[in-house]
């Protein structure tokens, strides 16, 4: 299933296939957050990429930017 989201760290849209039941995952998002199943109970087989997506629309691709990012800055301060 298709499924765009927008990142929590940078507001970009993005898409990502991922291999869940899209009445299983509407229900799950359409849920309160309160209530609704941690998202490694209702989606045990996803990646922990692909569940990071599900909650946050943050890439993978995203996350290596950032933590470059932070890398490189670090790696300056030495």
């Amino acid at each position: 299933m298709k499924i765009r989201k927008r990142s929590s760290l940078s507001g970009i849209v993005s898409e990502m296939n991922i291999d869940v039941n899209r009445d299983l995952y509407i229900m799950w998002e359409s849920s309160p957050v309160q209530t609704r199943p941690h998202v490694q109970d209702a989606f045990p087989l996803l990646t922990p990429d692909e569940r990071e997506f599900l909650l946050t629309g943050i890439t993978p691709e995203e996350w290596t930017d950032l933590f470059s990012e932070h890398e490189f800055i670090l790696g300056g301060q030495s």
